[in-house]
Order: structure tokens, then sequence, then C-alpha cells
């Protein structure tokens, strides 16, 4: 029928109306692409895409045009070159056509993108045939359609169905398509890289997807890991998020082909294997598979070991370095902090004297990174002046680095990612220690940098810039900037974290969980800088928000809800302290039992905060000072919930002894909250806890009097046995 259409269309336009011809060209139209700012550029271009058609190869210009604007005008869709409809069957059709003539395939693909085009390294590909758009959003769509093709080949059995033994259509289509795609390879990588970097539309993730899919299952093995090993190094280390699927396909399969040699020396092939388990350690991570990414992490560090000692070089032990680095953050997510305190120093010891041997760009790099995760890790285990002292070196030393050169092997964005890096790590911990001024600055500026880095890539630096928000907020916290605080903290929710969210999900929960409960800490402390009267709008954003981020916390993994049990913990505390500022703010006319449920919710909060704290090594200080803060709010409940004066009493004296001993420890650091409950205690000594209404003594409306409970005929001997107080237990 549809062919029957096309010959009438074509006749009636004078036209060439063979049926076959007619089929390969809706089959090439509905594969190529075509575009341009004019209906004369499109035109053009869709001309040049018919000349794939082995038909119109070498026929004049104006039948090539005529038969674009004809399958503009019988087809439908987007574009000037429309695809058939339905799209499974324009991608029979295309799978029939490549089977007939495998050289389309590679013309399809011969993208050129910072290469030789044909992904054979010699320089000869120039990426500018008839069969490639000009555009590289156009190249990409362009692909995509193909990696459809290639997907829908994946089915066939390889036979003919008459059951002669040659292989069937979409057999040889498949042979083609396999064949385009391992030369293809690298050029596609790097196209696909450009995509996601300046994300101009959603083609990078369609193709990251198909393109690891195809390893997945629908190329053979042998050579999907062929393949993944001849890409590899074409993906960044800080790959986009758009990208994290191919890129943890890519390097999985390439350690599966060193694993089993592939071809290489047996020096290389360690080398290779080692870099391979490196990268995909580093993309797990960034896909929240993090207890894999810790076992793969240590992989490669016992690889690069056993590199360095059988052949000891200055390479090997950069590499070595690096990978105990990787390993260190690996332990950071999944709490293991002390480990990773005692990694990141092995990688400073190896590093410091390579970059005092040769202070390169490489060396310093890798230096600021491993003071970065020493930093990191010191500071959760409570040694605050060594965490600021490594953040400080880190950003030192990126700062003496000079200006970016055009011959430099690291881009200038690259370095201005690993300056603005070094100074949200140092804004974080001089926030830490106090130093809260100096924290603002450095934040400020590394939301600067990571804005100005989004400006030239969008599709970077997501994550990046919405942890450097976040910490500014926390730090304008610190100063009691509220307004400030809460507009930072919406705006890493609002623009980064709740998409990052909806599309990665675990790999950015934990973080997400941590930015809700800072928004929602910037709401309380708001709330209680206005009047009594003003407080409630504020209050109700930050219940929201820290019922949002427990949400998140019940959501995760088991492992990383473990990780994570700090700021869960601190999460809890904060939802009883929201708590009780909404009781303290309508308390006056609300009634009695609604006051003492408000206050019941809050008390089951701060136990729950404690119970975590005292699941944790309670030995940093700032831990110490959390948990002290959680059992004051606990008091404070039971002072809300009418509970025993010396009950109330015993509470606070309980919180005020964890903030003596903090004081005592870190002069100044505890003393606003060492005086604030020392008041408290002593107000409660002179008037006692506030007067909670008793609730109503339950009515027997029925007028009928109650029955004693009498003990199961069972039981009867054995009370008589335990005497009195058998029988009360029973009752």
């Amino acid at each position: 029928m549809l062919r029957q259409r096309w010959q009438a269309s074509a006749e009636r336009q004078r036209l060439p109306h063979d049926p076959v011809l007619l089929e390969r060209i809706v089959a090439v139209s509905s594969l190529a692409v075509a575009d341009g700012e004019t209906d004369g550029e499109r035109e053009t271009e869709a001309a040049r895409r018919l000349r794939l058609v082995p038909d119109l190869a070498d026929e004049p210009e104006w039948l090539t045009r005529a038969f674009a604007r004809w399958q503009h005008a019988e087809l439908t869709g987007k574009g000037y070159l429309r695809s058939l409809q339905p799209l499974r069957l324009a991608e029979r059709l295309g799978a029939k056509v490549i089977a007939a003539f495998p050289d389309i395939a590679p013309r399809l693909l011969d993208v050129d993108v910072g290469g030789d085009g044909d992904g054979d390294g010699d320089g000869d590909g120039d990426g500018d045939g008839p069969g490639i758009p000009q555009a590289s959003t156009d190249q990409a769509r362009q692909i995509l359609n193909v990696l459809h093709v290639l997907q829908l080949t994946a089915g066939s059995d390889g036979w003919r169905a008459d059951g002669t033994s040659e292989p069937s259509a979409q057999q040889r289509a498949r042979e083609a398509l396999d064949a385009a795609l391992r030369d293809h390879a690298r050029p596609l990588v790097r196209l696909v890289k450009q995509v996601a970097a300046t994300d101009q539309d959603q083609s990078a993730r369609a193709i990251g997807t198909s393109l690891a899919c195809a390893l997945n299952s629908t190329l053979r093995k042998e050579s999907a890991q062929e393949v993944a090993a001849q890409v590899l190094g074409e993906l960044d280390l800080a790959c986009p998020d758009v990208l994290l699927e191919l890129a943890t396909a890519v390097a999985e399969h390439a350690v599966q082909h060193y694993r089993q040699g592939g071809g290489a020396p047996a020096q290389d092939h360690r080398e290779e294997l080692a870099r391979a388990l490196q990268r995909w350690s580093l993309y797990l991570a960034s896909s929240g598979l993090r207890i894999q990414a810790h076992e793969i992490a240590g992989q490669a560090v016992d690889m690069y070991h056993a590199l360095h000692q059988f052949s000891p070089s200055e390479e090997h032990e950069f590499a070595l370095a690096e990978a105990l680095k990787d390993l260190a953050d690996r332990l950071v997510d999944v709490g293991r902090f002390e480990d990773a305190d005692l990694c990141a120093r092995d990688s400073i010891r190896r590093l410091e004297p390579l970059f005092q041997r040769n202070p390169s760009r490489g060396n310093a790099f890798g230096l600021v990174k491993s003071l970065c995760t020493l930093a990191t890790a010191t500071h959760r285990i409570g040694r605050q002046r060594e965490a600021l002292q490594a953040a400080t070196e880190a950003c030192e030393l990126i700062e003496r680095l000079p200006h970016a050169q055009e011959s430099d092997e690291h881009a200038p964005d690259e370095i201005q990612g690993m300056r603005a890096f070094a100074l949200r790590g140092l804004a974080w911990q001089l926030g830490a220690s106090g130093r809260v001024d100096h924290a603002v600055a450095r934040a400020s500026e590394s939301v600067e940098i990571y804005e100005a880095l989004r400006e030239r890539c969008p599709g970077l630096w997501k994550r990046d810039i919405a942890e450097a928000l976040s910490i500014l907020g926390v730090q304008h916290a610190a100063r009691q900037e509220w307004d400030e605080s809460v507009e930072r903290h919406t705006e890493a929710l609002n623009r980064h974290y709740n998409a990052l969210e909806r599309e990665y999900r675990e790999a950015v929960r934990p973080q997400h969980a941590l930015a809700l409960g800072r928004l929602a800490e910037a709401h309380l402390g708001r709330a209680r800088a206005r009047p009594a009267e003003s407080r409630q709008e504020d209050l109700l954003e930050a219940l929201e928000h820290v019922e949002q981020a427990l949400e998140q916390y019940e959501g995760m993994r088991e492992e990383d809800r473990w990780a994570n049990r700090i700021h869960e913990a601190w999460t809890n505390c904060l939802e009883a302290e929201v708590l009780l500022a909404l009781d303290a703010t309508g308390r006056p006319q609300r009634a009695a039992p609604a006051t003492r449920q408000t206050c019941g919710r809050a008390e089951a909060a701060a136990r729950r905060a404690l119970t975590l704290y005292d699941e944790l090594d309670v030995r940093a200080w700032r831990l110490r000072f959390n948990r002290a803060r959680a059992q004051e709010v606990l008091a404070q409940s039971y002072g809300g919930r009418g509970r025993p004066r010396a009950k109330v009493l015993r509470a606070h004296e309980q919180a005020r002894y964890a903030f003596a001993r903090l004081d005592a420890e870190e002069p100044g650091r505890a003393e606003a909250e060492l005086h604030d409950i020392e008041d408290t205690i002593e107000s409660l000594r002179q008037t006692g806890p506030p007067a909670q209404a008793r609730a109503q003594t339950a009515v027997n409306r029925s007028g009928k009097r109650r029955k004693r409970h009498q003990p199961k005929p069972g039981l009867r001997g054995r009370q008589g046995r335990q005497g009195a107080a058998g029988r009360r237990r029973h009752r």
C-alpha cells in the first residue's frame, strides 16, 4: 500500500518511480538528518544526504533536489529529511538497505570531532562526506538513528527463515553496523562528549545510553571489549553526568578485555588494566555505586603497587599516589574516615618528593587533590587544625602555579576548575574553624568561578556548583545572614539538586538530603531572628524541608545510609528543634493534647538522634557538640510534655555537663550554649517546668461496672505458687 502510494506520487511529479528506488530513498531519509537556517539550506543538505542512495550517487543535482522535496512532502515529522512512521518500520527499511549496501553504515557514522574522522588515527578521515551533517547536534541525531537500527538487528538469529545456511538481511546489517561502529568508535565518543558539554539537547544522553546498550547486549562480547579498550582514553576522568552510563560500561568492558590479555605485552597489559580499574572506580562512585567503587579502587591500588615494585619509576610512583588518593575518596564515601586519612597521607608522602623534583602542573594537581582529600578525612575524625592546614596548603599551592599557556597539557577550564575545588574545600574548613568571614569570601569566589565555567560548558560542573552554593549558604548562616543563606540553599536545590535527584537518584541522594537539611536550618534561623508573630511561615517551610530530608535518608541504600549516619542524626535533631519552635509559637492558641503531641514528636526525633550518635565514634569535637545539642533538645521536649520536674532537670544537667566539657576543650566555641542552658536550669529550679493541663479522664458512658480481669485457667496454678506478684503481672 505504501509503495503504491509512493509510486503514484512520484509519477505525478514526473520523477522516476521505481519502487525499489523509492524504498531506498525513504530508508536513507529515515536514517540521515538534514537541517539549516533557511529552506534552501535544508533542501541542499537533504540533497547531499540522498547521495548515499547508490542509485542517485552519480545523478544530476536537480534530481536529488527533486527527490528531497518529494520525501519532504510525502512523509511527516521533524526536519527536512523525514522519517517513515512508525519508527519500527523505518528501522527495518534502514536495516534492509544497509544489508544490501554495507558501505552506507560507515558513511553515516563518519564524523570528525577533534581527530581524523575515521577513528584509525592516520589522519585521513575528513568527516565531511555527503552523509554527514555540519552541526554537531545534527550529527548526534543521525548517529542515534543508526544505533536504533543496530539495536533492532540484535534480535536476529543470524539465518534466513527458509532454513538455508545463508545469513539473513538483519544479520548482514548487524555485521556492517558492528564493523562501522568499531572503526568510528573514537570520533563518536568525542562527538557525544562535545554535545554533552554544550548541553544543547538531550541527544547526548540518548546516544550514551544506546552506546552502553550496544556494549552490554548488542555487540558480541569480544567486539564490545575491543571497542571499549579503544575509547576508554577518550573519556574524561570527570565525566559529564549524562555520559556516566556509557563511561561505566566502557570501563567495565575494558577491564574484562585487559584481564583476558588483549594481545598486549605483559607490562603494558598490567598498566592498562590498572588504569581501567581506576577509571571504573571513579565512574561507579559518580553513579552512586560506592561499595563496588571502593572494592575496584582497592584492586587498582594493588595493581599499581605490583607495577611499582616490578618496575620502579616516577610515572608508576605518581600513578600509585593517584590511586591511593582515589581509594581515600572512596573510603570517605563509605564512612571509613580513619582509613581514608591513612591513604591520603600515603599519597601525599609519595607526591611531595615528585613535586619537589619536577614542579609540573600535573604533579601539582595530584598534590592539591590529595591535600583536599586529607582535609576532608581529618575534619570528619575531629582533627580540625590539621584539616585547615591541609586545605590551606592546597589553596596556596594552586595559587602559586603560573597562568595557563597554550602549550599546557591541562585546558584552562581544568585549571580554573581545580582552583574552584580548592577554594571550596578551604571555605568549608575555615567555617568549621570559626573563621566565617574568610570562609564567605572563599566560597563566593568558588561559586563565581564555577558560574563562569558553566557559561562556557553548560553541561558540566552541575554537582560542583551545587556543592559550592550549599557551602556558601552554610557560611552565611554562621554569620546569621539568614536571607542570604536561604537564597543560596534554595538556588542550590531548585537549580541543581532537584533535577539531579530526578535523573541520578542514589548518585546524589546524600548531597541532596544534606542540602534539604541545611535549607531547613536556614529557615529555622530566620524564624528565630524575627518577631514571634512572623515566625510561622519560616517554621512551616523548615518542617517541610526537614521531613523531605528524612525521607531521602530512608530511601537511601543501606550502605549509603550507614555512611551518612552523622548527617541523619543532625537532621533528626533539627526536626526536633523545628517542632519545639512551632509548639512555642502556637502554644497560646492550641489545646493541651495537641501541644503534647507536638512535643512527643520532638522527643521521638531527639531520641532517634541520640541513638544514632551513640552508635558513632564521638571523639570529634563537632560531633560531641551536636550530640550535646540533641540532649538539650530532648530535655526541652520533656518540659513541653509535662514530664516530672526531676526528670526535666536531670536531662538539662546532662546537656550542661556535655557543653561544659566542650567549652573546656575549645574555650569560647560552646560558651553561648553553656550560658543558655545554665539560665534554663536556674529558671527550672525556681519555677519548675511549664505547666501542662492533664488529659480529660475517660468516661464509661455505658454506666456498666467494669469487672475485674480474671486470669486465664491455665495460669491459676502458677499464680497460686507465685502469689500476689504473679497475679498483678497478669492483670
